[in-house]
C-alpha cells in the first residue's frame, strides 16, 4: 500500500466503514505526496470525513467525501449518484474519473456534507420502504388486488417525491 500511495496523485477509497477508512488513510498518509487527492466513496459519517480531511491536510494532501447512491444495478451500469463534500476545485479535478461510474455528481458544500446528504437520503429511502409496507397491508385489508395496486403505485405519484 505504501508504494501505491507514494506513486498516485488521485486515490479513490470505497471501504466497508469508518474504521476501515481511518485505518487505510492513516497507513497511507505518511507516503502520500503533498497535493495528491483522496476521494472517499465509503458510507461513514460527517465526522469521519472531517477527521480524514484534517489528518491528510496536515500533510498537504487534499480530501473529498463522495459517498454514492443507486444500488447494485446502477453501479453495474455506471450510473450512480455521488454526493460530494469538500473543496469544489478538488471536485472539478476528480470529476473526469468520477464520471466513469456516476451519471450525477452533486457538490454538497463543506467536507462531511456528502456523508450527511447520504445519511438523509438513506433515511428517506427507509421511510419510503416502511410506508410502502404499511400501504400494502392497508390495501390487503381493503381487499384491493395487490398486484394491480402495486402496478398503480409503481407507475404513479406513489413511487417518488416530486
Amino acid at each position: 500500500m505504501e508504494d501505491l500511495a507514494a506513486q498516485c496523485q488521485l486515490i479513490l477509497l470505497c471501504l466497508p466503514d469508518g474504521v476501515a477508512v481511518r485505518d487505510a488513510t492513516e497507513a497511507m498518509a505518511p507516503h502520500l505526496q503533498p497535493g495528491s487527492l483522496v476521494v472517499d466513496h465509503s458510507t461513514t459519517s460527517p465526522q469521519v470525513a472531517r477527521n480524514m480531511e484534517a489528518l491528510l491536510g496536515q500533510r498537504g494532501v487534499r480530501f473529498l467525501d463522495a459517498p454514492v447512491t443507486g444500488a447494485p444495478a446502477r453501479a453495474q451500469k455506471g450510473t450512480l449518484t455521488a454526493m460530494v463534500g469538500g473543496c469544489k476545485q478538488n471536485l472539478e479535478e476528480a470529476r473526469p474519473v468520477l464520471e466513469t461510474f456516476t451519471s450525477k455528481i452533486v457538490h454538497m458544500g463543506a467536507s462531511g456534507n456528502g456523508q450527511l446528504a447520504k445519511a438523509m437520503n438513506n433515511c428517506l429511502y427507509n421511510i419510503s420502504c416502511a410506508a410502502t409496507a404499511e400501504m400494502l397491508s392497508f390495501a390487503a385489508k381493503a381487499e384491493l388486488p395487490l398486484e394491480e395496486f402495486m402496478e398503480v403505485v409503481s407507475s404513479g405519484t406513489g413511487q417518488r417525491v416530486g
